[in-house]
């Protein structure tokens, strides 16, 4: 699972990732993309380094065609990518707060 999760540490687009807090806790984060960029990213690169030439280069194509396929929706339309709600958001509708403050 560690070599997963470095193909996408170079790949997390920061600027697309809100985060719900409340009393200084983290109750929630929500990622958000467009047709311009995804909130996530491999390389083919990164791929190959941490899984193998064979694996890597497989699990590229997978990663290329289920996350970071072009969409063709308009420039004016967003979507939630993914979102999670901790333990302490829970009933308190913070996915729904942390959109609410981008608007």
């Amino acid at each position: 699972m560690e070599h997963i999760a470095k193909i996408f540490e170079n790949g997390i687009a920061t600027d697309r990732f809100y985060i719900a807090e409340q009393s200084n806790e983290i109750i929630g984060v929500i990622a958000c993309a467009d047709c311009t960029q995804r909130a996530l990213a491999a390389t083919k690169k990164d791929c190959k380094k941490y899984l193998g030439f064979i694996r890597g280069a497989i699990v590229f194509k997978i990663i290329r065609s289920e996350l970071m396929r072009p969409h063709s929706y308009p420039l004016t339309t967003g979507y939630y990518r993914c979102a999670w709600c901790f333990a302490a958001g829970k009933r308190k509708r913070c996915c729904k707060r942390v959109d609410e403050s981008n608007s």
